[in-house]
Order: C-alpha cells, then structure tokens, then sequence
C-alpha cells in the first residue's frame, strides 16, 4: 500500500490518490479509470516515485489493449511531457508566445 510518494524535486509527501483520479478528469476520457488505477496502484509500493505511478498508469491502459485506454495513455504521457518542458500543463506557451 501507497503510503508517501516521492515528487520529481524529491520532496516526500503523503500519497494522495485524488491527484491520480485528476488524471482522469483531465484526459476527459471515457473508459474504466478506476480498474486503471487500482491495477496500476497494485503494482507499487511506498514511497514510489511520481514518475513510477504515471509509468505504471501507462502501463495499466497498454495492457487494456482498447482504443479508450490507449489515448488516456498517450494524453497521460503528454501531461508527464508538458510538466518536464515546462513545469506544469498550466504554464504551457500559447501559440503567439
């Protein structure tokens, strides 16, 4: 069980798993979130990194093998792409930036 996460500054924090139900809200997609979640959550253990929880969500939709599954996958990396490039989905550049 999932009891503190490590954060990409290596912060320790406790492990909230609504933060991991946003991902979801986020990717707008309509398929099983919460299997998803509880396959990808069974596979970790305490003090797992963020990064290991979106590899393991990813994981969790591939192994789906479903149309759904597989964008909430992609649009998972993207989100995991945007907050390396720019530190969060929030501060991406528009276009005339």
């Amino acid at each position: 069980m999932i009891k503190n996460v490590v954060k990409s500054d290596g912060t320790i924090v406790p492990f909230d798993p609504s933060k991991t139900n946003r991902w979801a809200e986020w990717a707008g997609i309509g398929t099983d979130w919460t299997s998803i979640a509880l396959d990808a959550m069974s596979k970790l253990q305490d003090m797992c990194t963020t990064k290991e929880i979106n590899a393991a969500l990813v994981s969790a939709c591939l192994d789906r093998f479903d149309e759904g599954s597989f964008k909430l996958a992609g649009r998972i990396l993207v989100g995991e792409v945007y907050k390396d490039a720019y530190g969060s989905h929030k501060s991406i550049p528009t276009l005339t930036d």
